[in-house]
């Protein structure tokens, strides 16, 4: 599933990827859990490690707007949309 996901963010279509992420909260996947792979997959692609670095601080920054009680989906969506333009530099 997280792998569906990072390759519909390598599309670069912003509404593909925004129907699988509400397909997701839908679902009712944990949101850590999901944080959780996305950083393993993020970890062990070959864009650069500034583009990494950036990514993984973005997680950072989602997980304590979580804890804050932040709105998954949007978190989540932002998160999506960050590694969407990322991988598009």
């Amino acid at each position: 599933m997280v792998e569906t996901l990072y390759n519909t963010i390598k599309t670069d279509k912003f509404d593909g990827m925004q129907k699988y992420v509400y397909d997701i909260i839908a679902n009712g996947y944990p949101i850590n859990a999901l944080l959780s792979q996305i950083h393993n997959i993020i970890v062990k692609t070959d864009m650069t490690g500034l583009n990494k670095a950036l990514i993984c601080e973005k997680i950072a920054s989602i997980e304590s707007n979580l804890i804050d009680g932040a709105s998954e989906t949007l978190q989540l969506l932002d998160l999506c949309s960050f590694i969407m333009r990322r991988c598009s530099t």
